[in-house]
């Protein structure tokens, strides 16, 4: 976990500490929407990309990255987001959207290789060129330690400075295994065809689930 705490910055420089440097800029869609279907109002809920409140990166190389990325794709796109919370899926679609569109902001790495030992995992290195002129400053994300017994060296990955490195995956969510269970309560306060069933492992206590929704009868 990095967080915002200010880091230790290294100056890196050609010709000095720095043996070489590689940026590598893309571009993605930035613009898109998300729906979800609340199942205690009845209602579709929608959170635009363009309406969530993430705060404000200044990088001159990524902004240009994501002004092309704009005039690229143009189309807003539309996807369903299951959400993972029985109250709160507006909550849940609010949070998503905003890392999501945080995610897709980041369209700027460098990799690199020094002689610096003090470099290590979310301290920034200052780049400067052969002429001393500077290439921003960089977060590093990833780095290996290398020493051949009579040199060493290191090699580096690294995100803008004002940014956090995106801190989920979407792709990655636990799976839960199938289980039998005892339906012991059908008379849903709400009328919405919810049943409450008894796992194994809640019988002794005599526990039951939260009212669950039936996809097959």
């Amino acid at each position: 976990i990095f967080g915002n705490k200010l880091q230790e910055t290294i100056e890196l420089g050609e010709n000095l500490n720095l043996i070489d440097e590689e940026f590598f800029l893309e571009v993605k869609p930035q613009d898109f929407q998300y729906i979800n279907y609340n199942i205690h109002q009845g209602t579709s809920e929608n959170n635009d990309s363009r309406d969530a409140a993430n705060e404000y990166k200044n990088n001159p190389i990524q902004t240009d990255a994501k002004n092309a990325s704009k005039k690229i794709y143009k189309k807003i796109p539309q996807k369903y987001h299951s959400a993972t919370s029985l109250e709160q899926s507006s909550v849940d679609l609010e949070d998503v959207v905003r890392l999501e569109k945080d995610k897709r902001e980041l369209l700027l790495k460098v990799k690199g290789q020094s002689r610096d030992p003090r470099l290590r995992m979310n301290t920034f290195a200052c780049l400067t060129d052969i002429n001393a002129r500077a290439m921003e400053t960089y977060r590093v994300i990833k780095i290996s330690h290398y020493h051949t017994g009579m040199e060493y060296y290191n090699s580096f990955e690294g995100i803008p400075m004002m940014r956090t490195p995106a801190d989920f995956d979407e792709n990655a969510f636990p799976h839960s295994e199938q289980q039998p269970a005892i339906v012991k309560d059908n008379n849903d306060p709400l009328g919405m065809g919810r049943v409450r069933v008894q796992f194994l492992w809640q019988a002794k206590r005599n526990e039951m689930t939260p009212w669950i929704r039936v996809v097959q009868p």
